[in-house]
């Protein structure tokens, strides 16, 4: 079985191929978007947003838009 890709992981790789600045994260079954911004602000969280950005960096990823190299699109 293949091994479910992590938010964190996804972000992480797509960061060493690309020039990421800005990430949208939408919640699929939902249809509610629960982060868009900077990548930055999302990996390094203030204090009162880190247990729910911990939350989102291991959801498992349904799928991934790349648009022009500098803006990440994940669902999960």
């Amino acid at each position: 079985m293949e091994k479910q890709k992590k938010v964190l992981n996804v972000i992480k790789g797509y960061m060493s191929k690309f020039d990421i600045e800005e990430l949208t994260i939408i919640e699929d079954d939902k249809d509610s978007v629960i982060f868009s911004g900077d990548v930055e602000k999302f990996l390094h969280p203030c204090e009162t947003m880190q247990n729910e950005a911990y939350r989102i960096k291991m959801s498992e990823v349904k799928r991934v838009l790349n648009f022009n190299d500098e803006k990440l699109f994940i669902f999960i």
